[in-house]
């Protein structure tokens, strides 16, 4: 879980190449014999322009306190250090002269620092973290906190991933810190949840080109207690390799009161790079996580926006390449987390098995599935059929219901009692798993994702246009945690109760469910909403057959004398689009497909918006008509 996200660094301080930057920040410095820890905490500025920069009125007003004197200056490549205490600083950094002392204290859970100048416009601001993805050895482990590289556009400098740790005990304030050299060594795959045979273990990989030794190194449970389970001389892993570690090893006797288990209600897992002398050298990687399924491994995954992430996995490959990612029976389909004014919140489910589910454990019919992120339980005894659709909404069902035209066979819940996030949050759909009985004698349930997302309001997530629109899972098949799995809802009005899917059958099922499949209104040729559109139409836009005049992407232009386009919902993977021809507007025929070339693309500028192209040759001197016909293709 992350402490804080950084919200923005830093930026030219002036004109003609002068940049400062905070270049080491020692937040949580560990204590030192008398030395209270937050005695020996630093800040570091580091002029990397080309000209000596003034700093008269320049201060610090968030995180320290601290303002520069009338002539304060920094020379161009020098560094400047602030501390918490002159004379503890002196006592440990003897050749180091710091600039001044600063008032108030950095958290050490993580907060943000802001720099101005003299007329009080932001220099340099930037929020850290003590919790991964941000380094975790600077919380008070020795190391102290280092940008990689300088250079880097405060664009890049938004990344947890732009920080390391320092690359010595104690970090390197007034100068340039050592590069330190990061085997990526990382951890793989966790079982944390077993039965025997079976035991918990713990896979490192080795994505390095070449052998690494890691003896001497660490694995724990708690990043505040990194030296559990040191790692024996001899442990190599091989260029690309694995490395298994069981608790037959890390839970063992022999490892008194460092010995632990992983816990399958929810736990942490940290590799941690160890020197010969058993200190701490800088290197960490791990990942929290919550309730395991018994017998289900966690895998890391690296998602389209670069993000790691540990998920659930379809077979435990420990020792292997990690299999593809489990996805669950029900899926969370569509999410409205920043509604227009007069809309709701709302978030979309479906099953998408082909059987209907429980959402609740029918062992323990009292223990119901939940959603973490907006506190919802479902009421006792809810089912979802196969391939149906439900919704969970921020209002009173039946106001939502009427809001949107929702008819009577669409399950509606709510309302519920927390709120998502506008800038993003965790959102998960969770099982009860089987209850536990614990030490204490009292029964515990457990919850397991079944499906999540980590939605944000910024790239490489679709969510970056005005309030009002929705953000939409591609496919049902889609990695619900991965941004590239969304698109942001081609409407501006939400498309609550209806989700895309790429074939006509599975279509009239989740917007006819159960016996409605089979009515006339559920038929290619209906129009049930009696909007002009038959349901073979309504698909091919994309639109709700359910509700009249929603706003239609879909088009049909002419650009030029030879050039028609229309433009469809891309999720129908099974229709196709003729051009037919008339001289009279009353007899039509099929143009023949040698008389146009035809190309297909996706819309640039509409997101699941698909364009159809046809160029037609050399048109004669009479006038002829074109219309444009879909043909539902089967596969019969």
């Amino acid at each position: 879980m992350v402490a804080a996200a950084l919200t923005g660094l830093v930026f030219a301080a002036c004109a003609m190449g002068q940049v400062l930057v905070v270049s080491e920040l020692m937040y949580h410095p560990p204590g030192r014999d008398a030395l209270e820890s937050r005695e020996l905490e630093f800040l570091e500025l580091h002029n990397r322009g080309d000209l000596t920069l003034d700093l008269s009125g320049y201060a610090f007003t968030e995180g320290i306190d601290f303002a520069f004197a009338e002539g304060s200056s920094l020379a161009a490549g020098e560094y400047l250090v602030l501390v918490s205490s002159t004379a503890a600083f002196a006592s440990v950094y003897a050749e180091v002269s710091p600039f001044g002392e600063y008032e108030g204290q950095l958290a050490n859970s993580g907060e943000t620092v802001g720099l101005v100048d003299g007329l009080g416009r932001q220099v340099a601001r930037l929020s850290f973290g003590d919790k991964s993805p941000w380094p975790v050895t600077p919380d008070g482990f020795g190391p102290s906190l280092v940008l990689k590289d300088e250079s880097l556009s405060e664009i890049a400098w938004t990344d947890p991933a732009a920080w390391r740790a320092s690359s010595r005990i104690g970090g390197s304030p007034g100068g340039p810190d050592a590069a330190l050299e990061e085997p990526a060594i990382v951890v793989n795959e966790v079982l944390s949840h077993t039965d025997l045979p079976q035991v918990d273990a713990v896979e490192l990989r080795n994505l390095e080109s070449e052998a690494v030794d890691i003896s001497g190194w660490y694995l724990t449970d708690n990043y505040e207690q990194p030296k559990r389970y040191r790692i024996p001389e001899g442990a190599v892993i091989e260029a690309g390799g694995y490395l298994v570690i069981t608790e037959e090893a890390f839970a063992a006797f022999s490892q008194g009161e460092n010995a632990f288990r992983l816990d399958s209600h929810g736990e942490a897992v940290w590799i941690f790079s160890g020197d010969e002398q058993g200190e701490l050298s800088g290197y960490v990687h791990g990942f929290e996580f919550g309730a395991t399924a018994n017998g289900v491994s966690l895998g890391r995954f690296v998602d389209s926006g670069g993000v790691e992430r540990l998920v659930a996995l379809e077979s435990l490959s420990l020792g292997e390449p990690n299999g593809e990612a489990l996805l669950g029976d029900i899926v969370i389909s569509e999410l409205m987390f920043d509604p227009a004014s007069g809309e709701a919140e709302f978030v979309e489910i479906v099953n998408r098995s082909g059987d209907a589910v429980s959402l609740f454990d029918e062992a323990n019919p009292s223990n119901v599935w939940k959603v973490q992120g907006i506190d919802f339980s479902f009421p006792p005894g809810v089912v979802l059929a196969a391939d149906e659709v439900a919704i969970l909404c921020g209002v009173e069902p039946e106001l939502f219901r009427e809001r949107y035209g929702l008819p009577d066979s669409i399950q509606v819940f709510g309302p519920f009692a927390g709120k998502l996030s506008n800038e993003g949050e965790r959102l998960a759909l969770q099982r009860p798993d089987s209850p536990d009985l614990l030490e204490n004698g009292e029964l515990y349930v457990p919850y397991v994702d079944v499906d999540w997302l980590m939605y944000s309001d910024a790239a490489p997530w679709p969510a970056a246009m005005s309030e009002g629109f929705s953000i939409e899972r591609l496919t049902l098949d889609a990695k619900g945690f991965d941004p590239a799995s969304w698109r942001l809802s081609q409407y501006p009005s939400p498309t609550a109760g209806w989700v895309p899917t790429g074939v006509f059958e599975k279509w009239i099922q989740t917007h006819f469910p159960g016996n409605q499949a089979n009515e006339h209104d559920a038929q290619p040729l209906a129009d049930p909403d009696q909007d002009g559109l038959v349901n073979l139409l309504e698909y091919a836009h994309g639109s709700d057959p359910r509700r009249a005049n929603l706003p239609l992407p879909a088009t049909i232009a002419v650009s030029q004398a030879t050039q028609l386009a229309f433009a469809g919902s891309s999720d129908p993977s099974d229709l196709k689009v003729h051009l037919l021809v008339s001289y009279d507007l009353q007899s039509w025929d099929v143009l023949p497909e040698s008389a146009y070339a035809i190309s297909e693309s996706l819309s640039p500028k509409d997101e699941g918006v698909k364009l159809i192209r046809f160029a037609l040759g050399e048109t004669p001197g009479e006038s002829r008509f074109y219309r444009m016909a879909i043909e539902l293709m089967t596969t019969d």
